[in-house]
């Protein structure tokens, strides 16, 4: 039939890796999308495998740097900036605070909750976002209570 969908199945062996000369994982920061990279064991270099998200290379995404700072009460906290993609250093810019979502070390375009947070959104509106880790985050269950 013309509409007719077919199904493919994959099957997949687990293999012990530990003798090969190299690693497969998802690699990804603040500023690059995740891709499945191939890393030499001995040198670490990366070589990419398979671009998960290919379209993005047509967008101008921000710049993200992970800033940390000192609270009322003492504690370190961290957040990720957002900058526009054409920031001008010493112009001034409307800032917008996101008080959680901000997941270091992960590419995020929106924060931890799509429809609640817009980083990238709004850099690309020239506004900067700061969006702070929750405090919580690395804190056993009730240490704050």
């Amino acid at each position: 039939m013309k509409n007719q969908l077919s199904l493919v199945s994959t099957c997949l062996k687990v293999v012990d890796t530990r003798r090969l000369p190299a690693n497969i994982l998802a690699d990804q920061d603040l500023n690059m999308p995740p891709r499945i990279v191939v890393m030499d064991r001995e040198t670490k270099q990366k070589t990419t495998l398979l671009d998960l998200n290919p379209q993005f290379a047509e967008l101008a995404f921000g710049k993200v740097e992970e800033i940390n700072w000192k609270d009322g009460t003492g504690n370190t906290v961290s957040g990720g900036l957002y900058f526009p993609p054409q920031y001008i250093p010493g112009k001034r810019y409307p800032l917008v605070i996101q008080t959680h979502g901000f997941e270091p070390g992960t590419f995020v375009i929106d924060g931890s909750h799509m429809t609640a947070s817009a980083a990238q959104p709004l850099a690309g509106r020239e506004i900067m976002v700061l969006q702070v880790k929750d405090i919580f985050y690395d804190s056993p269950p009730c240490q704050h209570l």
